[in-house]
């Protein structure tokens, strides 16, 4: 049986240390510390010159089920106020959702069964990096494991998830030449140009392919001063259903 006021603990710690994608490593120490402090000594899988995974396996006996969570978050909106805090039964901050709750019922859960059923239960802990970025931890961990059964303690509201959207990230740049700003007429405009397509795309989305989910979230033009800009581009991103062909819609 869980302890909640451990599991609430340990979430409150989590949240309080700050771990944006590529800067993991505070988080990374404490868990491990946290972990060996419990008589488990975590393997330690590198991603990159600096980061790395945290991977409990079972003794003696091949892992049939992985709890999987990543420690990483998105940046913080306020530097000043990303930490915990609680009202009522919630507990809130930055990465409280997504996914640190995950991560720390999780650990707590494996801790519970190995202390119940020994080190040879056939389940694996695997704490990972970067999934807010480009899923880096995760590539190098399916690079060098397989577990026929897993469980992502991603926010689901509780409700089992057997599928998910899958991503696909979309550069789209207009390019042409920088002209003075006097002469804007006699060109075409490289900011004009991508705006129209991007209408273009969200149109036929909305008409086309209702069942996807789209986000324009950043658009760019080279800045030198009063001049036509030379080069534009944006960022798309595309969820697409389980069910999706991905090269139907690229």
């Amino acid at each position: 049986m869980l302890d909640s006021d451990r599991v609430k603990k340990l979430l409150h710690r989590l949240i309080d240390i700050y771990s944006p994608s590529g800067k993991e490593n505070d988080i990374l120490d404490y868990l491990r510390d946290y972990l060996e402090q419990s008589g488990i000594t975590p393997k330690v899988q590198p991603v990159d010159e600096t980061r790395y995974n945290l991977i409990v396996m079972p003794e003696q006996a091949d892992a049939q089920l992985a709890l999987i969570g990543h420690v990483d978050t998105v940046t913080a909106y306020d530097i000043e106020d990303y930490g915990p805090h609680e009202q009522e039964d919630v507990i809130a901050g930055l990465g409280a959702a997504d996914m640190k709750s995950g991560c720390a019922a999780m650990v707590e859960a494996f801790l519970e069964l190995r202390g119940t059923f020994g080190p040879r239960i056939p389940a694996a802990l695997c704490l990972v990096v970067g999934e807010e970025e480009n899923g880096d931890g995760a590539q190098q961990l399916i690079e060098d494991y397989h577990f026929p059964w897993a469980i992502i303690g991603e926010p689901t509201n509780l409700a089992a998830c057997l599928s998910c959207y899958g991503y696909l990230e979309t550069q789209i740049t207009s390019v042409g030449k920088r002209l003075h700003a006097s002469l804007a007429n006699n060109r075409q405009n490289t900011i004009e140009i991508l705006l129209e397509m991007m209408l273009r795309i969200s149109h036929y989305f909305r008409e086309q392919r209702p069942e996807l989910v789209y986000n324009f979230r950043d658009l760019y033009s080279s800045r030198s001063g009063l001049t036509v800009p030379d080069r534009c581009e944006a960022w798309l991103d595309i969820h697409l259903p389980p069910d999706a062909a991905i090269g139907e819609i690229s």
